[in-house]
């Protein structure tokens, strides 16, 4: 794989999202190919899972939104995150993970805790051509926001009016947005959002039973994370460090897909133990829909790409529903079991 790959192709647009065409600009992707005997059809992620087109309501949103979202112990539990399409997880610092939110059909009034940008985390936003909300970031990402153009919504430097700071947390674990805000400012700069490709859905047959997976982003002294999700009446349920994550209100955090794309991730080397996650190039990955696991590769050609999906070749479909897209940096991080009865033990780190 090599962080070196960064070739700068033309458009593909696949999805989380797997299938090609052109992205952003106005332009439309082509319709998926078939294969591997499987009926493969266009139509958008939805929150309700259904698997026919009409059956999912209307979207809220004229298009997409992204927004970086705290997972820090303190900022548990988390709002907006169970209703968000797509959700990409990578480690920040310190084994901390932190979350990139992308709405497209929901609407949250609340979504936060908002914290800070990582470039990984803006060369993904980069291919939805969508507002990034964020507060603050580190050099590199501030550098990539310029670089790529990114539609930039900086609670610190140029979007404080947009956010807010709830006074039942400490900072910086209190600072939230909504999507009725973030599409206000972008009325008023002009943005004009478009939904995101269209997530190839269909039959895939093969695959190993895996009902439980897990992976562990952090298993030290002074931190243990896992994240877990637990199949269970057709949706995944994700668990931290063994106990079900729930959003604000109680409701559970479930998704339809969960993707694990291995990459290489190391250390920047600077004082505040900063990483840097290869986003743009090609590897392994493994997919769980139905309660199955598939091996596959993933590859992103360019920031302004989407990630492409491949199994055996071909693209890789998927279930209809929100995704959790886990990027992780070695094999050895992730299991998976054909049964969920039981999920890993929790952990010593504070929940």
């Amino acid at each position: 794989m090599g962080r070196g790959f960064r070739a700068a192709a033309a458009f593909i647009v696949a999805g989380i999202l797997v299938t090609s065409g052109c992205a952003g600009k106005g332009r439309r992707p082509n319709p998926p190919a078939t294969s591997h005997g499987s009926e493969v059809r266009a139509r958008p992620l939805d929150q309700a899972g259904e698997g026919a087109p009409e059956a999912a309501a209307a979207p809220e949103l004229p298009g997409a939104l992204t927004v970086m979202i705290d997972n820090h112990p303190d900022a548990w539990p988390q709002a907006g995150v169970d209703q968000a399409d797509v959700v990409y997880e990578a480690v920040a610092e310190g084994g901390i993970t932190r979350f990139l939110a992308v709405f497209y059909t929901r609407a949250p009034a609340k979504i936060g805790p908002v914290r800070s940008a990582r470039p990984y985390f803006v060369e993904i936003a980069r291919a939805y051509a969508a507002p990034y909300a964020h507060a603050g970031g580190s050099e590199d990402a501030y550098a990539s926001l310029r670089r790529l153009a990114v539609w930039d919504l900086d609670e610190i430097r140029n979007a404080g009016p947009y956010f807010w700071r709830s006074r039942d947390r400490r900072a910086p674990h209190n600072l939230y947005t909504s999507a009725r805000r973030l599409l206000e400012v972008a009325g008023k700069r002009g943005w004009s959002l478009t939904p995101p490709p269209a997530l190839p859905g269909g039959e895939v047959s093969g695959g190993a039973a895996a009902e439980l997976v897990s992976i562990t982003y952090s298993d030290n002294r002074w931190y243990r994370y896992t994240a877990a999700y637990r199949f269970s009446g057709g949706r995944y349920e994700k668990l931290v460090n063994g106990t079900p994550l729930t959003a604000e209100g109680g409701r559970p955090v479930t998704a339809a897909n969960v993707i694990v794309l291995f990459t290489d991730i190391v250390p920047t080397g600077d004082k505040d133990g900063h990483m840097e996650v290869a986003v743009v190039g090609e590897g392994d990955a493994l997919f769980f829909t139905g309660g199955r696991a598939y091996e596959g590769r993933w590859r992103k050609a360019a920031p302004d790409a989407h990630f492409e999906f491949t199994r055996e070749g071909v693209p890789m479909v998927f279930a209809a529903g929100p995704t959790w897209v886990n990027i992780v940096g070695d094999r050895g991080q992730v299991s998976y079991s054909p049964g969920a009865a039981s999920a890993p033990a929790p952990s010593a780190a504070p929940r």
